[in-house]
């Protein structure tokens, strides 16, 4: 089960979008926008603030778009836990009752689908990283935050496959905005732990993201995945330490 500190419900911000909101040429006029309004919002932890740059309608056409995108977030939700990120866009539009290019201006790939559905995850798990900054045990802080990120990323579908490289072109790592918030709510932990020895000074914060994004995605068809995540990471966690 996931950590009860962390969200379940659905996602309804718009925070993690990252796609052109202005609608096209022809569309229905209860949805047709006006003259675009360049604006920035900000992704990510307390630590990690990724800037992206969104297209935004006037005042009187931005309601119902909201209402679509929220509408169209909660189903994503749904489809992605039900089917990870094997969840279809045609689905989504379906069930929320608009039309595929209305999904596709909001969530025009799989990446930002999975990135829209995970945002608030994300985000708590980086305000976690942030509380177990000041406990005493360095490396317990660490390995109790990596478990959560573990157990979190087994019982929430789609977001392991969030975090996970794609390699879709140029500088695609750069700009997983999940991976990248995570990495930075992880640093503080790591770099404390290997300043008192308890972590191998090589270890880096891409290191553990990548083990823990592995692990889950081999044990999403296990018949208990959060258990068999878990043991697996025990396992590799025993291998963090510095050499003797």
């Amino acid at each position: 089960m996931a950590p009860p500190w962390l969200p379940v419900a659905p996602v309804t911000s718009t925070g993690a979008e990252s796609a052109d909101m202005s609608l096209p040429r022809g569309a229905p006029e209860s949805e047709t926008a006006g003259p675009a309004v360049s604006v920035r919002i900000r992704y990510g932890g307390p630590r990690r603030l990724v800037n992206r740059e969104v297209t935004s309608m006037p005042d009187h056409r931005r309601a119902d778009a909201r209402r679509n995108y929220a509408r169209i977030l909660a189903v994503a939700e749904e489809e992605v836990a039900a089917h990870g990120a094997a969840a279809s866009l045609e689905q989504i539009a379906r069930v929320a009752g608009v039309g595929s290019a209305t999904v596709r201006r909001h969530l025009p790939t799989r990446r930002a689908l999975l990135e829209a559905v995970s945002q608030k995850r994300v985000e708590a798990l980086c305000v976690r990283a942030a509380e177990l900054e000041s406990g005493s045990d360095s490396r317990r802080a660490l390995l109790d935050w990596l478990s959560d990120v573990v157990s979190y990323a087994a019982s929430a579908r789609g977001l392991a496959a969030a975090l996970a490289y794609d390699g879709d072109g140029a500088g695609s790592a750069h700009e997983n905005a999940c991976s990248t918030a995570l990495e930075e709510a992880a640093e503080p932990l790591l770099r404390r732990a290997a300043r008192d020895g308890a972590v191998a000074a090589d270890v880096t914060a891409t290191d553990l993201i990548t083990l823990i994004v592995g692990i889950v995605l081999a044990t999403e068809h296990c018949p208990d995945p959060a258990v068999r995540a878990a043991r697996l990471f025990g396992l590799a966690a025993s291998g963090l330490s510095p050499q003797r």
